[in-house]
């Protein structure tokens, strides 16, 4: 976890307008109406995993519909609607072949959709100002998934004093085709969650949200995505704290993790993680995600399903394992989001140190969490020192060495 390298001035909004019906809601068959900047949309109140009540809103477009001449292009701000949008059901997937539906090809062009989940409303009696902002940024090697809570579900989240929002960005082939000019830029992906972040600073006082206070959040793809939005000059102060979750494997991900945890330390505080727990009603994605596979250790993934609920997995009792480890991470997740610090009272857990090059201590996140210093520090090692022509490491080579010579050795060029 790391503080966004640029610290954006507070924005105020000059208008919040709610139009509701009744000052308050009562029970869950109220449908509140929220006017955006685009246009008016229509909620719906549900119950959060403890009871709560929250508002969702669901398929809300932020972006022009991605097509003809607007296809392979920066993406561009919805016009808005006339009439009132209906949030009761999810906009559109981005067109892809799904890898966890036997490669079936679903979804479709027209796919740029949010959706925003809120525990309070600004017309509400028991609104007390703008709650801290989480953004979420899905997974699925910028190939595949969606926003949707089929997997992204909000019910653990609107149990804390939080606004979620989750969204669609371009993949494949329509997100990150390019052929390098105006014709086709390329990383309209990327500059989805832009445009999306955009919107968020725009409207989300509107839906009970600090436009002051965002966390961008993203596990695997949407882990990567974060940390090239911190990099990245485009979403300058549209942001403040950033969570890059769920990296495994050791040359992929876990090296070159170390080596971005190490340089952003020297710019931000950094509170580095581990997941390892293996108690009793440990969570899997397996199941989710159709893996027929035997569950070992924790693994690529595992901190998701402890954070949102999902279509498959049943409500946990109160006094479970399971429920006490999901309210210890997602209680770590939004005290980051509030304060720029992770913290919890869920289970007895120690201060958690920032990282530094010289300490490189890290949080174990399990049943007894503690603190450990220098995490796959072998592994590390030895992949650094193996001879590998990547990115990370240096600037990549794109002509062949002569022998003898060593990769990211930088050849001078002559002048035209």
């Amino acid at each position: 976890m790391a503080d966004q390298l640029r610290r954006a001035p507070a924005v105020l909004l000059s208008l919040t307008l709610l139009l509701t019906a009744a000052a308050g809601y009562p029970d869950v068959q109220s449908r509140p109406l929220v006017a955006t900047r685009e246009g008016i949309v229509r909620g719906v109140a549900r119950r959060s995993a403890a009871g709560g009540l929250f508002f969702g809103f669901k398929g809300i477009p932020y972006a022009r519909a991605p097509l003809g001449p607007l296809r392979f292009q920066p993406p561009q701000r919805h016009p808005g609607w006339a009439d009132v949008l209906d949030g009761l059901k999810h906009g559109r997937t981005c067109l892809q072949y799904n890898a966890f539906k036997s490669n079936s090809l679903e979804g479709d062009e027209d796919c740029l959709f949010a959706n925003v989940y809120t525990p309070q409303l600004p017309a509400l009696e028991r609104a007390v100002g703008g709650l801290p902002v989480m953004v979420f940024i899905h997974a699925g090697g910028f190939t595949m998934g969606s926003g949707d809570e089929e997997i992204y579900g909000p019910n653990y989240f609107m149990d804390e004093a939080v606004v979620l929002v989750t969204f669609n960005y371009r993949l494949g082939s329509f997100g990150f085709f390019t052929t390098r000019d105006k014709n086709a830029p390329g990383n309209y992906g990327l500059l989805d969650q832009v445009m999306l972040l955009q919107g968020v600073r725009d409207n989300i006082a509107r839906f009970g949200g600090d436009p002051a206070t965002v966390t961008v959040f993203g596990t695997s793809a949407g882990g990567a995505s974060v940390s090239l939005l911190v990099l990245s000059p485009l979403a300058k102060g549209l942001f403040h704290h950033a969570i890059s979750q769920s990296a495994i494997g050791d040359r992929v991900f876990v090296v070159p993790m170390s080596e971005e945890v190490r340089l952003a330390s020297l710019h931000a505080p950094v509170y580095k993680y581990v997941l390892d727990y293996r108690g009793p009603g440990r969570l899997s994605p397996a199941e989710l995600f159709g893996i027929d596979a035997p569950i070992i250790d924790p693994s690529h993934g595992d901190d998701l399903v402890y954070l949102f609920s999902n279509a498959k997995q049943a409500a946990y009792p109160a006094d479970s394992p399971t429920y006490t480890m999901i309210r210890f991470m997602v209680s770590l997740w939004t005290s980051f989001a509030r304060t720029g610090r992770p913290s919890s009272t869920v289970l007895p857990t120690p201060d958690w140190p920032v990282f530094t090059e010289h300490s490189q201590r890290h949080m174990r996140l399990n049943a007894e969490p503690s603190v450990g210093e220098r995490l796959f520090d072998e592994r590390v090692r030895f992949w650094q020192s193996v001879r590998i022509n990547e990115a990370w490491r240096h600037e990549v080579q794109t002509s062949c060495l002569p022998n003898g010579a060593e990769y990211g050795a930088r050849r001078r060029r002559s002048a035209p």
